[in-house]
């Protein structure tokens, strides 16, 4: 057994160290920076409503069963700067929801989803593996634009996304504008998009400094 786990942790070691981070030079938000030009509500997270009409009903298992499935997608603001962006969204109802199994199929649901989600995250250490710059960045206000930028997984490895939008209060923003950063190419995939988020009070959420990109070495990443 002890040389089972000894072979295990080298294989996770080996394929963390395997994983490339791409674009951080273009991350703009090393430094946190106090939001002091907007009195945003941070005890909480802000999510956008989703569905997806006459989907396939996998917990009942009868194909001539459809349901609208009802989802949210997660954003959480730090008041110094971070910002924590759940990209997919959480849907119910469904057997390929990894949360847990869920009956009820409503935007409740998906709340109470993503609130297990946050109780697993703090439950782990990932301030010290390049998985913990999943989902993690940075965001600023200027003249009521917003900007947000993140790291998100690409076939295990990472490369930038940047939201753009407009604050619509001290309780929502909507964002109008997403630009992928491509592995592999210089190139990038801009798409308009038209979500709203609005505030939703948790007392739960994750410690802004368990995520890898804090202990990133900028003069290692400005080569």
């Amino acid at each position: 057994m002890p040389k089972k786990l000894i072979l295990l942790f080298c294989l996770i070691s080996t394929l963390n160290s395997c994983v490339r981070i791409y674009y951080l030079n273009d991350y703009l938000f090393y430094e946190n920076k106090y939001v002091v030009n907007y009195d945003f509500r941070f005890n909480g997270y802000y999510f956008s409503k989703d569905t997806i009409p006459e989907l396939y009903n996998y917990q009942r298992n009868i194909a001539q069963d459809t349901v609208e499935a009802y989802g949210i997608r997660t954003i959480i603001l730090y008041p110094n700067g971070r910002a924590f962006v759940n990209e997919n969204t959480i849907w119910t109802g469904l057997r390929y929801n990894f949360h847990e199994m869920l009956g009820e199929n409503s935007f409740e649901a998906a709340h109470r989803s993503f609130q297990n989600y946050l109780n697993f995250y703090n439950t782990k250490d990932f301030s010290k593996k390049k998985s913990g710059i999943w989902n993690w960045g940075g965001y600023s206000i200027d003249n009521d634009e917003i900007k947000i930028q993140y790291f998100a997984n690409r076939i295990g490895n990472y490369t930038l996304i940047e939201l753009i939008g407009e604050v619509t209060s001290s309780s929502g923003f909507l964002l109008s504008s997403k630009k992928e950063f491509l592995i592999g190419s210089k190139k990038q995939k801009i798409t308009q998009i038209n979500m709203q988020f609005d505030f939703f009070e948790h007392s739960i959420i994750p410690n802004p400094s368990n995520n890898y990109l804090d202990n990133l070495r900028i003069r290692n990443l400005k080569k």
